[in-house]
């Protein structure tokens, strides 16, 4: 009768070891692979961030991601006055109204691929028609009204801010906003209001979601304005003046209206002459209750023979 093997002669015969049955370790090996790639799948992977930033010369960005605020203060639709730190006015080319403007920063953190950025008006302004939210996306020069767009209202169709091919990690980026400031009239336009953008941050190659932030846009306070332009109108030419808005030059005059200077007409009256030059005022005004209004001038500093 043959001689019973010992257990680890067992193993051996079975071509396996004392310490590590080759049968068992490979189902050992097996089972600690499916559970890394268990661990793997049940990990979410690692998606970027976008991060909102006072630009150079912008307004003040504040908040935590994903919550950011800024303001671009008091406006009027002449944009007439000062803006407000980090805000330049657009005046030429732009129907009805100005367009506020001033530049912000685009971060991005955490990605491994190129990502993009578009942005919508998710909570407008109470009166659209009066402040309307523009943008000029990045590498542009966003100095003339042509280059700005309308922000869309649509989550479903939102505004490119960084387009394709996009940037990578690390990267910061100046996009510039435009707040559209209507000049009309006849209803009550005056006052603070406020409205949130949402931007979306996706991968350039599948359209992945990465991130959502929101810019909250308090206190875009629009105000009452006014402005009086002078000009010549075949008569005189008028310049500016020194302390003065307007200067305009009668020349030498005398009591019988003998050989009057260029652009002035001589009218005899009773003791005298009158001199005379016509001369163009235009009145512009916004933001007020009524659509008329009056002009009214009086001799601020007369003549010290007068």
């Amino acid at each position: 009768m043959g001689e019973i093997p010992s257990t680890a002669s067992a193993r051996r015969y079975n071509g396996g070891s004392a310490l590590q049955p080759r049968v068992g370790g490979t189902t050992v090996l097996l089972r600690l692979s499916l559970l890394i790639v268990a661990m793997l799948l049940a990990t979410p992977l690692a998606r970027g961030t976008l991060t909102l930033q006072t630009a150079a010369v912008g307004i003040t960005i504040g908040g935590t991601h994903p919550n950011f605020t800024g303001t671009l203060g008091n406006v009027n639709g002449l944009g007439v006055g000062t803006p407000s730190t980090g805000v330049s006015v657009i005046t030429t080319g732009v129907p009805g109204g100005v367009l506020y403007t001033t530049p912000y920063a685009l971060h991005v953190t955490g990605v491994g691929y190129n990502v993009y950025v578009t942005a919508y008006v998710s909570s407008n302004f109470a009166r659209p028609t009066i402040l309307t939210l523009y943008s000029c996306p990045i590498n542009t020069a966003c100095t003339t009204f042509s280059n700005f767009s309308v922000l869309s209202t649509s989550a479903a169709a939102p505004t490119t801010i960084i387009p394709s091919p996009g940037v990578g990690n690390s990267s910061t980026s100046t996009a510039t906003l435009g707040l559209f400031v209507s000049n009309a009239n006849g209803a009550a336009v005056t006052g603070a209001e406020s409205a949130t953008i949402t931007f979306y941050l996706r991968r350039v190659s599948n359209n992945n979601l990465n991130d959502t932030v929101y810019l909250a846009l308090n206190n875009e306070t629009v105000q009452t304005a006014v402005q009086l332009l002078m000009a010549a109108a075949g008569g005189l030419p008028i310049t500016a003046g020194s302390g003065t808005d307007y200067a305009m030059d009668f020349g030498n005059v005398n009591g019988l209206g003998i050989a009057p200077p260029t652009g002035l007409t001589v009218t005899s009256v009773s003791g005298g002459v009158v001199y005379a030059t016509p001369y163009l005022l235009q009145p512009t005004f916004s933001s007020f209750t009524s659509t008329t209004g009056t002009l009214k001038t009086y001799v601020s500093t007369d003549f010290a023979h007068n």
